[in-house]
C-alpha cells in the first residue's frame, strides 16, 4: 500500500486504512476497507494481496434482504414488464393464426360443397348413362325379334 491512511490496490478502487473496529487479516496485519469497482460493496483485504499474502476477504456489509430488496423490486417489475409483452405477442400472434384458420376453413368448406356437388353431378352422369344403356338395349333387342 502506497500510505498508511489510503491507497489505491488497483484502478478504479479505492482502500482505507482509517477506520475503526479494525479487522485484522490472517497475516496479523490491519486489512485495508476498499470499496469493489462493480458491486460498490466495501470489503476487507489481505494488506499483501499483490504478495504472498493470505488470501483474507470479507465483505464489510452481509448481503441481507434489505440490500436484495430494490434490486428484487427492479428485477420483478421487469419480469412482469417482459411477461406483459410476450402475453402480448403472443396475443398478436394467435389472432393471426385465428384469422389464416378462418381463411383455411372457409376453403375446406367450400371445397366440401364443391365435392358435394361433383358428386352429384357424377350420380345424375351415371343415371343418364344407365338410362342411356338400358334404351340402346331394347332397341337393339328388339330390332332382332322384328325380322
Amino acid at each position: 500500500m502506497s500510505s498508511a491512511s489510503e491507497s489505491t490496490p488497483s484502478k478504479g478502487q479505492s482502500c482505507t486504512l482509517d477506520y475503526h473496529p479494525a479487522v485484522y487479516c490472517h497475516c496479523g496485519l490491519k486489512s485495508p476497507l476498499c470499496v469493489g469497482r462493480g458491486s460498490g460493496r466495501s470489503f476487507y483485504g489481505c494488506q499483501n494481496w499483490l504478495g504472498a499474502g493470505c488470501g483474507f476477504f470479507m465483505w464489510k456489509d452481509s448481503d441481507s434482504a434489505e440490500r436484495k430488496a430494490p434490486l428484487v423490486g427492479t428485477l420483478m417489475k421487469t419480469n412482469t414488464d417482459d411477461m406483459k409483452a410476450l402475453v402480448s405477442g403472443i396475443a398478436e400472434h394467435i389472432c393471426a393464426v385465428e384469422e389464416k384458420l378462418g381463411c383455411v376453413v372457409k376453403v375446406v368448406e367450400k371445397e366440401a360443397q364443391d365435392n358435394k356437388r361433383f358428386r352429384q353431378m357424377c350420380g345424375l352422369v351415371f343415371i343418364v348413362v344407365v338410362c342411356f344403356l338400358g334404351i340402346l338395349y331394347m332397341n337393339v333387342n328388339k330390332s332382332r325379334y322384328m325380322y
